[in-house]
């Protein structure tokens, strides 16, 4: 509306600790994590279907998280950050005067009164205004008529009658009262009732049912409000990046090379190369986990080295016995 994206954030909590920014940054923090959650998945590759056992899976996952912290761990441990805590900012609320006070109150029900042919509806009515970028309704003197009611009986099976209203009080001090109202009661406030498609009345009832509708409070649940003072000073977020942590441990592996050696004694095939065993040979289905194991299992006299070059540091990481 008017250009902005509104997106409405309800927070139960002081407004002098919370202010409006602080509270719609920690909802947004919540996507950071979804964030996080997707980066884990490519660099460790969480997303991948290790096992289709569910036990399998999760032990596969936590393996992958267990890396992804081991590198955020060594990282920090090879490049520590500075033990200087960062200096504390005074907490000073400010109040958005940017948004406009007199805005819609519900911006579904804006966007459903923009449906509507205005200049048919309004017809004779040539004074009255209705602004389709704000979605307001406005009487010759200028005066916001809000959306109050939508009859619940059709005048026809197609229409009904919807009705806009001013707030209490707010026709008492207007110029034109006594052209525009038959009443004499201070109190009295101007109401214009129009009629409307069904298609664009009944998304409007519904939505007004829904606004009017008192909480349900029949469980005995009753929201406690947070009393705790807030503190001096405003809640930092963490400043620690841990993906340049985990690039510090993998720049030990640059320049480093790894040779696997294996001593394999030679075997006597059992087997026909291009012959099946089995059924389950001929159809190469999937093996179990015994018959896999046994499958890549080594030799009894076989004989595994492993040769590493690098320098210093890594050999040190790895153990001088390596």
């Amino acid at each position: 509306m008017d250009g902005r994206q509104v997106e409405f954030f309800v927070a139960d909590v002081s407004a002098n600790a919370w202010p409006a920014a602080d509270v719609a940054a920690a909802y947004y923090g919540r996507a950071s994590q979804e964030n996080r959650f997707a980066q884990e998945d490519r660099e460790v590759g969480l997303a991948r279907i290790v096992s289709y056992d569910l036990p399998g899976q999760e032990l596969a996952t936590l393996a992958g998280l267990f890396l992804l912290n081991y590198r955020i761990a060594r990282g920090f441990e090879l490049e520590p950050p500075p033990v200087t805590p960062p200096q504390p900012v005074l907490r000073t609320p400010v109040v958005d005067k940017s948004v406009p006070v007199d805005w819609p109150r519900d911006p579904v029900i804006a966007l459903n009164l923009r449906k509507l042919d205005w200049d048919h509806i309004l017809g004779r009515r040539t004074d009255w205004t209705w602004d389709p970028v704000r979605g307001e309704l406005r009487c010759p003197e200028g005066r916001l008529l809000e959306l109050t009611t939508v009859r619940p009986a059709p005048t026809d099976a197609t229409r009904t009658s919807i009705i806009f209203r001013r707030p209490c009080y707010g026709c008492g001090d207007c110029n034109s009262r006594r052209g525009c109202l038959t009443s004499v009661d201070l109190n009295a406030h101007k109401h214009l009732e129009l009629t409307i498609n069904m298609d664009v009345a009944t998304p409007l009832r519904k939505r007004l049912e829904r606004l009017h509708k008192k909480p349900d409070t029949a469980r005995g649940v009753v929201p406690m409000p947070i009393s705790e003072k807030a503190g001096l000073h405003v809640v930092l977020p963490p400043r620690f990046k841990p993906r340049e942590a985990r690039k510090v441990f993998e720049e030990l592996f640059v320049g480093a090379s790894m040779r696997v050696v294996v001593d394999n004694p030679a075997i006597q095939r059992t087997r026909l190369r291009l012959v099946a065993t089995d059924d389950a040979d001929r159809q190469g289905r999937r093996l179990t986990w015994t018959q896999r194991v046994a499958h890549y299992t080594l030799p009894e006299h076989a004989v595994v080295r492993l040769e590493i070059e690098t320098d210093r540091e890594l050999r040190r990481w790895l153990g001088e016995g390596c």
